[in-house]
């Protein structure tokens, strides 16, 4: 299906794979075969597309975002930073802030880019960390988290008119992170680190409440199971 695949998103019985250096292909399921319905040339990097109802938002190697429709990968909008040596797009999440729909994007100079979907244009920014890797948000508060190559988790937040400012920062004992993530049930936040650690906090306090060390490699990505695995007893 490609090489180097980062993402995978599954719509209407179809399967699109987005590679590292960015291909993204459509396939069609059939009697449990793939056949490729057609590609997309998106932007070399670690960026992963996104999601968002029936679009999908794919990372060029100009910093914008191609906005495709996700049935046949044609592009319908473009989203730009209009900020100036802004670096290489690394991460896209998607949010609601008081019922209006938006788009988080992390840069490698450490700005974060708000895009109102409704205008597709900017809205709000700040300067962070440099190379951000990972954004998560929780809707609900208003408040996200950033990680990075450092030691430091920043906590940032956005109020309904769109203000962003950072509200503190966390340190770790090793520095690194791939993966940021809220739990949908927005009680902990993991993060999954080149140390091969999975941290989690505790949202509500973002205090550190158990260090899974399993892993020996780098955790490049994490997911929630959306049941009880009893397997596992968890």
């Amino acid at each position: 299906m490609g090489e180097s695949i980062q993402a995978i998103h599954y719509h209407d019985d179809n399967i699109i794979t987005q590679e590292k250096m960015g291909t993204v292909k459509l396939w069609t399921v059939k009697k449990s075969s793939y056949t490729m319905v057609t590609t997309y040339s998106g932007g070399v990097g670690f960026c992963k597309s996104v999601v968002l109802n029936n679009s999908l938002l794919v990372p060029q190697e100009d910093g914008g975002v191609d906005i495709l429709d996700i049935t046949s990968l044609e592009k319908v909008q473009r989203l730009m930073p209009e900020i100036e040596s802004i670096g290489k797009l690394m991460c896209l999440e998607s949010l609601e802030i008081d019922g209006n729909v938006c788009v988080l994007g992390g840069y490698e100079s450490g700005d974060v880019v708000l895009w109102d979907m409704n205008s597709f244009k900017p809205c709000a920014n700040i300067r962070l960390q440099e190379h951000i890797t990972s954004i998560t948000f929780d809707t609900d508060n208003g408040r996200g988290v950033v990680g990075g190559p450092s030691n430091i988790l920043q906590m940032f937040e956005i109020d309904k008119s769109y203000k962003m400012i950072l509200r503190s920062e966390i340190s770790m004992t090793n520095e690194g992170v791939n993966i940021v993530k809220l739990r949908p049930d927005k009680k902990i936040m993991v993060t999954g680190g080149w140390d091969g650690r999975i941290r989690i906090y505790s949202w509500k306090t973002m205090r550190i409440l158990v260090t899974l060390p399993e892993h020996k490699a780098a955790i490049t990505d994490v997911q929630f199971s959306p049941c009880i695995l009893s397997v596992w007893g968890c």
